[in-house]
């Protein structure tokens, strides 16, 4: 079995609302032990939510011959984290210091028969409860029928019922089994934030459940957000804190940003985005936004764009976890920038010869990543041909990277396509280097290169978003 001590400098991140009133004590040894019934997997896992940029570290245990499992570590804090068994199985748990829980659970219904016993049981009893009574019967917010029938009105007294019955849900089983302080005000955030999200979310949920292009939103919709803290910093790290400030965000940047710029240029959406932070947001909140805005940027927009932003992130952001999420994002894309010589590579072409990079220096190589099981890849595939013959007769070549690991079904899907220009598929560890050295985290994924090897655009448009593919195309060729 394993004892895993969580350091308290990685500890110092959890906070809940009532921090100030209960600072952090002396770590105390948790401990979360117990059996599987019917394991799905040989593996238990308590995940934590410690960064709202990086994915939740997890601290495992394997099941011994008697499928028992028991995983320790010093905590000075109480936090939310997800106890996880098999592909997809989860249950909310909360943790404070010096609890040590016995849990009995059922890998074929696991989170409808989950027991627990020991310290701390009721606010775990009080999850799994809650879930049970809302989630698991299909009563939330999200309720695709509720968002597409129902009009703003109705939508906010549906709303505002449920928020009702859940914060009620709170009061009468604090009543019947205790409550820590700090539990309930974690269990609050549970019930507004989703609450505010959902609101937030509503016009642009209802409009695509309903099919349609546009939605009036009433005057004065927006006035539940006066009921909100948004300087709530000590919940940063609790997902529906966060996915609250995302959402106010993202509808106030559409709304104020997007909408009241014609012909919006998306090329500058991640470094509007980081701008735009400033203006709307205040405390911990904006330097997550910027941060957020800086990420993406990198793995979804022009890199060349966003990294203009660094020198202002580095000198203005005080948080060393946020920091450490840019410092990585900058150094593992500042190469693929605009004027950075493109990484050298040599595949296979659909003929069996081996075709370099380097090969078509003095001619301009619009670069696409796809593979024959991508969808949207293959939707792009005709307007690419349409695209290459606007550019016959040009110093254009258009190269195709396929990421297929069935080499004889990409070769049978360029055949019987009749796909033109260079073909090329990377196998094996050429799949994986190029994958890395290009950053292709999803695709269809594209780049445009000058004449002379340098990238010319880390993001260009698809070939179906004409007329601005082709003028960026054009650029690159004015390039000497």
């Amino acid at each position: 079995m394993k004892h895993i001590v969580l350091l308290a400098a990685v500890v110092v991140f959890m906070s809940l609302t009532i921090q100030a009133q209960n600072p952090p004590t002396a770590p105390k040894r948790v401990i979360i032990k117990g059996t599987v019934i019917n394991p799905q997997s040989r593996l238990m896992s308590i995940s934590i939510f410690a960064n709202p940029l990086t994915n939740p570290f997890a601290y495992t245990d394997t099941l011994d011959d008697n499928n028992t499992f028991r995983i320790a570590f010093d905590l000075g804090i109480p936090i939310p984290v997800q106890l996880l068994h098999g592909r997809g199985l989860s249950v909310p748990m909360y943790l404070e210091p010096g609890d040590s829980i016995v849990v009995t659970a059922n890998g074929q219904n696991y989170a409808g028969d989950m027991k627990f016993e020991g310290t701390g049981v009721n606010h775990q009893l009080f999850l799994r409860d809650f879930d049970r009574t809302f989630a698991m019967r299909g009563i939330t917010y999200n309720n695709p029928d509720k968002v597409r029938l129902l009009d703003f009105d109705a939508y906010r007294k549906f709303t505002d019922s449920l928020r009702t019955a859940q914060t009620d849900f709170v009061t009468a089983y604090a009543q019947k089994a205790p409550l820590t302080e700090t539990f309930k005000a974690y269990a609050q955030i549970l019930i507004d934030y989703p609450w505010a999200t959902a609101l937030l979310n509503f016009p642009n949920d209802h409009a695509r459940y309903s099919g349609l292009q546009t939605i009036q939103i009433p005057p004065n919709y927006s006035n539940f957000l006066e009921q909100m803290k948004f300087l709530n910093d000590d919940a940063i790290l609790i997902p529906a804190y966060v996915q609250f400030i995302d959402a106010f965000f993202n509808s106030a940047f559409n709304q104020q940003v997007i909408s009241t710029t014609p012909n919006y240029n998306y090329d500058n959406l991640y470094t509007d985005q980081y701008d735009f932070a400033k203006k709307i947001l205040k405390g911990k909140s904006v330097y997550y936004t910027m941060a957020r805005a800086f990420a993406e940027g990198c793995n979804n927009g022009r890199i060349e764009n966003i990294l203009t932003k660094y020198p202002d992130f580095v000198n203005t952001n005080p948080y060393p976890e946020y920091k450490e999420v840019v410092d990585y994002m900058y150094n593992a894309n500042k190469y693929l920038a605009a004027g950075n010589p493109a990484p050298a590579f040599t595949l296979e072409s659909i003929e069996g010869k081996k075709v370099s990079l380097s090969d078509f220096k003095g001619k301009v190589v619009y670069l696409d990543f796809w593979a024959t099981w991508c969808g949207p890849c293959k939707q792009q595939l005709p307007h690419s041909k349409v695209l290459k013959e606007q550019f016959a007769g040009k110093d254009v070549v258009f190269m195709y990277v396929s990421t297929d690991k069935d080499r004889t079904q990409w070769e049978n899907y360029v055949k019987k396509e009749a796909l033109p220009g260079v073909q090329l598929i990377a196998t094996g560890p050429d799949a994986q280097r190029i994958g890395e050295v290009y950053q292709v985290r999803g695709i269809p994924k594209y780049f445009i290169i000058d004449r002379n090897g340098n990238i010319a655009n880390s993001k260009p448009r698809r070939p179906s978003e004409q007329p601005v593919v082709a003028q960026q195309i054009d650029e690159a060729l004015s390039i000497r």
